[in-house]
């Protein structure tokens, strides 16, 4: 009987460098080993490869169409099983401990794809094709395991399980520890960056808090996640889809730009092109700072207002920097359970007009709130396809302004 905690303790020692370099939340990590540990059992990788690998060998024995028939439809179920039905599981962290743990080759479509490969390239060897489905289902195994016992072992020892609340939404930034810096003068200067763009947003819309508040804050990458006032989730889903739809639109004018670079197209040339990609960036980017005030903004002083937008266009500038440079950005926002009846309306008495209409307000709220849901796991995801390796497109850092905003509210 495979004891949880001590395989736990192996998958340490045998991990110890990756685990000493990277350096996750426990309790963050603890929610993705739990969206792993019952991705894997509902899956079933192992047995259903060891399945197909069985019908294979009935196959080269009778090489009957019923045989072929059926492995095919196990290779189809076996695909379709590998499928991520836990978003979460797509957002930028839990890709962190996916790559930090070395089973991405398990998830899509890194597996999909190898499965597939294996079965064009070996498709008239049976043998062989057999042989390696059952070597993919020993891996599969073993990394399965550990998974399991990982999450049996947190469970047991009762490790702490940091996921966002029913009635919270959070805001995570994913700092490559290379972009930033290792020291902790380069770490404040950061911080100060972050802090910055984030009182911005909250003085706009009236948060609770003007200094973002601290959930949790980990080394692997510079990661640090931020409480999110509810005035807040609309202003920060649609910076980062736009920034994320700017880099879409302007890195095929960059690529195009180091293609003729290539072809050794006269340096003016290109140089023009960086300059018009830098000032459209630079241009949508003031606009979204201005969309922002319009739509989002709950102060009445004009001046102030002006101060803030200007903070706000040269914070929104530095994040889209560091997003083409391989930061990710995480947003998370937990929905409430689905109201009930009182006791009295679900034993037979008519419920009131005044609570069914707060009934069918909360229902719409909670609609509501899914929809933004959805939208920041999206936003959130499609900061992990920029990457690192994409070309530049904000080079320069953003002048100061004269107007720029002090780092403190002015009624303080």
């Amino acid at each position: 009987m495979v004891n949880p905690i001590e395989t736990a303790l192996s998958y340490a020692r045998v991990n110890r460098t990756t685990l000493r370099e990277n350096i996750l939340h426990l309790g963050r990590f603890n929610v993705v080993i739990e969206a792993l540990a019952a991705h894997f059992k509902q899956a079933q990788l192992p047995q259903k490869l060891e399945q197909c690998a069985g019908l294979l060998d009935q196959y080269s024995s009778g090489r009957t169409q019923p045989q072929l028939d059926a492995f095919r439809t196990a290779v189809e179920d076996l695909l379709n099983s590998s499928d991520i039905l836990e978003a979460d599981l797509a957002q930028p962290y839990a890709r962190q401990v996916i790559a930090d743990m070395n089973i991405g080759d398990l998830l899509p479509p890194t597996f999909q794809d190898a499965v597939k490969r294996t079965i064009t390239e070996k498709s008239f060897d049976t043998t062989g094709l057999s042989a390696e489905l059952r070597l993919m289902a020993a891996s599969a195994t073993k990394k399965t395991i550990h998974v399991a016992a990982i999450d049996q072992g947190f469970t047991a020892l009762g490790v702490e399980y940091e996921k966002v609340e029913s009635t919270s939404a959070e805001i995570g930034f994913l700092l490559p520890r290379e972009v930033v810096g290792e020291t902790l003068k380069d770490l404040t200067s950061e911080f100060n960056e972050l802090s910055k763009l984030l009182r911005a947003v909250n003085e706009l819309v009236a948060a609770d808090e003007y200094d973002p508040h601290v959930l949790t804050i980990s080394s692997s990458w510079w990661q640090v996640f931020l409480d999110l006032d509810p005035n807040q989730i609309l202003v920060w889903v649609l910076a980062i889809e736009r920034i994320v739809n700017l880099f879409k639109s302007n890195l095929e004018i960059k690529n195009l730009q180091h293609q003729l670079g290539d072809k050794k197209m006269p340096k003016e040339i290109t140089d023009l092109i960086e300059k018009e990609v830098e000032k459209r960036m630079s241009n949508e980017l003031k606009e979204l700072a201005s969309e922002i005030r319009r739509d989002y903004g709950k102060i009445d002083d004009t001046a102030r207002l002006n101060e803030i937008e200007t903070q706000l266009r040269q914070g929104l500038i530095y994040l889209a920097r560091r997003m083409n440079q391989g930061a990710h950005v995480e947003i998370n926002v937990g929905i409430p359970e689905e109201p009930t009846p009182a006791k009295g309306e679900a034993e037979g008495a008519k419920p009131s007009q005044e609570f069914l209409n707060n009934l069918a307000d909360a229902k719409d709220r909670i609609a509501k709130l899914r929809d933004l849901r959805d939208r920041a796991r999206s936003a959130s995801s499609e900061t992990t396809v920029i990457g690192q390796n994409a070309p530049l497109l904000l080079t320069q850092e953003p002048s100061p302004d004269s107007t720029a905003v002090v780092s403190k509210k002015r009624n303080e």
